[in-house]
């Protein structure tokens, strides 16, 4: 027996794949990692937008939480202040310009191309009648010093008038005050006039901090002399405010119906707009310019993100009440 003879033949078809066939196998399962990858990356985009928006609109949440608490109690323990008089919150206080409030609200619009602001004050205890009369420079007089200590915020009115004033010291039963720069009240006060201490918040959007990331922001009293800024909810681009008068009369402050008239203001319609944290190169959406609100241009930053506009009308308890 020959070598040659021990060896197995080799039959047609056991030599292996061809090339055509290797290439075949090779593009079907291209295509099926294709297939495999572009539905891992449609899933994964799709998760990050829905958490996204998720954030988003919990955003959106906590900062209309926050606003409508404090405007729904604007103006409370302020029902013995005559409707006709007016309460000036400086600018240092508000750190814009200086606001004027009725029943404890004060709204700074921003015009076409800007948010509005919205400041309030209202009574955290009982208002008490200082003893005896002082003058625009004197110490108040209280008939109980509880509770007050340098840097809280308090409020002295009469029927014609009415100040803001900060404690800078507590001796006994008087108060040492200033304001912001201003050391003197506006005019003196008779035995009698009310007193008593306020809470103050601000809000407004900040969008110059971190202009990718605009803010909607809380301000309030952080020292004697001092108010500082506080973030509330991220990725709020604007804030309108819109006053409503017990006729139904609808405006901005300083609209023809309103301005004059606040005495019967009683809602506060707003709305805010927030956004998404990030920009979507193949999304496009409009900005929310509605005309209701005197919003004109987009907001300061506009780019292409995904958002959302909530508005409520919120009722100002203490507005318009008798004492």
């Amino acid at each position: 027996m020959t070598l040659d003879n021990a060896r197995p033949s080799k039959r047609n078809g056991e030599c292996g794949f061809s090339l055509v066939e290797l290439v075949i196998a090779l593009a079907i399962l291209s295509l099926a990692l294709v297939a495999i990858f572009s539905t891992f990356t449609f899933q994964h985009k799709s998760f990050v937008v829905q958490n996204e928006v998720a954030q988003m609109q919990q955003n959106l949440r906590g900062g209309m939480q926050f606003l409508e608490k404090d405007v729904r109690n604007a103006g409370a323990g302020l029902a013995r202040l005559p409707s006709t008089v007016t309460v000036t919150l400086p600018a240092g206080l508000t750190g814009a310009t200086a606001a004027t409030a009725n029943y404890g609200l004060a709204v700074l619009d921003g015009g076409g191309a800007g948010a509005d602001s919205v400041y309030v004050i209202y009574v955290t205890g009982r208002l008490s009648q200082i003893p005896s009369s002082i003058g625009a420079s004197d110490d108040i007089p209280v008939t109980d010093n509880t509770g007050w200590v340098a840097g809280d915020l308090g409020i002295l009115f009469d029927t014609a008038k009415a100040d803001l004033f900060q404690a800078t010291s507590v001796s006994g039963l008087s108060i040492s005050h200033s304001l912001f720069g201003t050391t003197d009240l506006s005019g003196a006060y008779a035995a009698g006039s009310w007193v008593g201490k306020v809470y103050f918040a601000g809000y407004s959007i900040d969008n110059t901090t971190v202009p990718a990331h605009p803010r909607l922001m809380q301000r309030t009293v952080t020292g004697v002399g001092t108010a500082g800024d506080q973030i509330v909810a991220d990725d709020i681009e604007d804030l309108q405010v819109r006053l409503i008068l017990a006729d139904g009369t609808e405006g901005n402050r300083t609209d023809v119906g309103i301005s004059g008239n606040l005495a019967n203001l009683r809602q506060a319609r707003i709305q805010m707009v927030v956004r998404t944290a990030t920009a979507d190169a193949n999304w496009s959406e409009g900005p929310y310019l509605n005309p209701l609100f005197n919003r004109t241009a987009a907001p300061e930053g506009y780019t292409q993100h995904r958002r959302r506009p909530a508005m409520m009308v919120i009722d100002i308890r203490n507005a318009g009440l008798a004492p």
